[in-house]
């Protein structure tokens, strides 16, 4: 129910995170584990470990998420006020996805794919979406796309996949991008090249540290 705090014990966990019923302003549905990453999300093939749909105010936090390379991390759709916070998530076998949802936060995590091959996150159609404190590495070729979406704060994070590019950030309007570290870029895996793509609408890209990358860290070129 609203207001509830489901605790997860040290252990390994089957199956999803898909809840049934939503919180309300201040008094959200959160998900914990008892000891910060000693909970463990294991989904199943073809599944995802967090999965909400059609759901609002909803937090999950200080898990570990390794579905072993059989599963998925996340896919959300049509949520409103979901926070993914202090998680470290491992070796997924699909792309992250949270697509036409609103007021979603990012904080605090880590973010590994640990393939050679495809994308790691991306947010479609989302609007007021903070992505602050991630460390985001090792995909074939692109950690994190953000595409056709407003409104949104990627700050202090650290962007580091010598596997192929940064990121990717297409046709999306009104986005902060700043305090990021940007670094070892590299054409390698399945990347095609290595060259992040900044194509913003109305945006701010300022006082990020871009260093040590073996490609074109910064490309805005016209698609």
């Amino acid at each position: 129910e609203a207001g509830d705090t489901a605790i997860f014990l040290p252990g390994e966990y089957p199956g999803s995170i898909a809840p049934e019923k939503s919180g309300v302003v201040d008094a959200p549905i959160t998900y914990r584990s008892a000891e910060p990453l000693a909970a463990v999300l294991k989904a199943a093939e073809g599944a995802n470990a967090i999965a909400p749909r059609d759901r609002s105010y909803i937090t999950i936090e200080d898990f570990r998420v390794d579905p072993d390379g059989v599963g998925g991390w996340i896919d959300a759709n049509n949520c409103d006020h979901l926070t993914i916070r202090n998680c470290v998530m491992r070796d997924s076998a699909y792309t992250a996805n949270i697509a036409d949802s609103e007021q979603i936060r990012l904080m605090g995590n880590t973010f590994v794919k640990d393939r050679v091959s495809g994308n790691m996150w991306r947010l479609l159609r989302c609007s007021y979406v903070v992505i602050e404190g991630n460390e985001l590495a090792r995909v074939g070729h692109s950690p994190m796309q953000i595409t056709t979406s407003r409104n949104v704060v990627v700050r202090a994070n650290c962007f580091r996949n010598p596997w192929g590019r940064n990121y990717e950030f297409w046709a999306s309007g009104k986005l902060l991008v700043e305090g990021n570290i940007i670094t070892r870029a590299r054409d390698s895996g399945f990347s095609a090249d290595s060259r992040a793509k900044n194509l913003y609408i109305d945006s701010i890209f300022r006082y990020n540290r871009v260093f040590g990358n073996l490609h074109t860290p910064l490309n805005s070129g016209s698609y």
